[in-house]
């Protein structure tokens, strides 16, 4: 796994690579399957850390050789190289990769401490996946979805957020994503 290890934010993402060589010492194709704590990894090798602070690890584990390699995530608050942005209002961000395959990256904004829920729904309108249902603190959030066991086609990931101060208003939007395998 390349690199070994990486330092992230909580909610950071990065994306890990994994190289392989054969017997005789020649690229070989590794077809992971990975495996992570602290966060979520998609099967690109995407890893988001969840909000908890630590070290944890990524795994990846080529199945044709049954060899496998970790690499180390250590989760902190980073001081000093950013500030704590404060959007201005709400808003649900079109999902990126689109279209993806399994899995994709969801960011909103949060004006203010809110209740926030996430829903998936297929394109009969049924819900499929709740991804988020809590109160969440102000700031830029993201969330991974992996659709992994999930049908090619459309969905829709909507948005409800209630302020926990009720002089604000509450948001609810809704954007269109398309899953193909």
């Amino acid at each position: 796994i390349k690199p070994d290890s990486v330092t992230l934010k909580p909610f950071g993402v990065f994306q890990f690579i994994v190289h392989g060589r054969n017997q005789y010492n020649f690229p070989h194709f590794v077809g992971p399957v990975w495996s992570a704590s602290g966060g979520e990894i998609s099967q690109d090798g995407f890893y988001q850390a969840d909000s908890v602070l630590g070290t944890f690890y990524v795994i990846a584990l080529d199945t044709a050789t049954e060899l496998s390699d970790t690499a180390v995530v250590i989760v902190e608050k980073m001081t000093g190289i950013e500030e704590e942005i404060v959007p201005e209002r709400f808003a649900l961000y079109q999902n990126f990769p689109n279209p993806f395959n399994p899995s994709t990256t969801l960011e909103y904004s949060l004006p203010h401490d809110s209740r926030v829920k996430l829903e998936i729904f297929n394109i009969l309108g049924q819900r499929v996946k709740v991804l988020v249902d809590k109160i969440e603190k102000v700031g830029l959030k993201r969330v991974v979805w992996n659709a992994n066991n999930f049908a090619s086609g459309v969905y829709f990931v909507r948005i409800y957020a209630v302020p926990v101060d009720s002089k604000f208003k509450s948001y609810s939007t809704v954007k269109k994503m398309i899953m193909l395998k």
